[in-house]
């Protein structure tokens, strides 16, 4: 897909917030976006945002490839439970309850889908 033809299909469509020039600033997430092609711009969109929520909340100077590393595991995980919510209700097993999983599970795959090595 060309730059315009992403730009239309995806970046346009975003909501004008951090997030949205944080996918528009990265090399990374913008290649993935016009690599993957204007038929999945909906999904393109959508893990976009969570990973740049993501990026948002880490600490870890540069860009999305930089953050992809082993060392910064702790800090993603980190990261990700910041963005979900941690709820005052455990599960059945005793273990920490997120408020908004859903955010972890789309976060992940996302990673998946971009780095499978991790």
């Amino acid at each position: 897909m060309s730059n315009a033809d992403y730009m239309s299909a995806v970046i346009n469509l975003l909501p004008d917030d951090k997030a949205t020039t944080n996918i528009t600033n990265d090399h990374l997430l913008t290649t993935f976006g016009q690599i993957i092609g204007t038929e999945w711009a909906a999904n393109i969109r959508c893990h976009s945002q969570y990973l740049a929520r993501l990026k948002m909340q880490l600490s870890v100077p540069g860009g999305y490839d930089s953050i992809l590393k082993a060392e910064h595991f702790d800090e993603i995980l980190t990261a990700t439970n910041e963005l979900c919510g941690i709820s005052s209700e455990k599960t059945l097993n005793g273990c920490l309850k997120l408020e908004k999983p859903h955010i972890a599970l789309k976060s992940w795959a996302s990673f998946e889908k971009d780095h499978p090595r991790l």
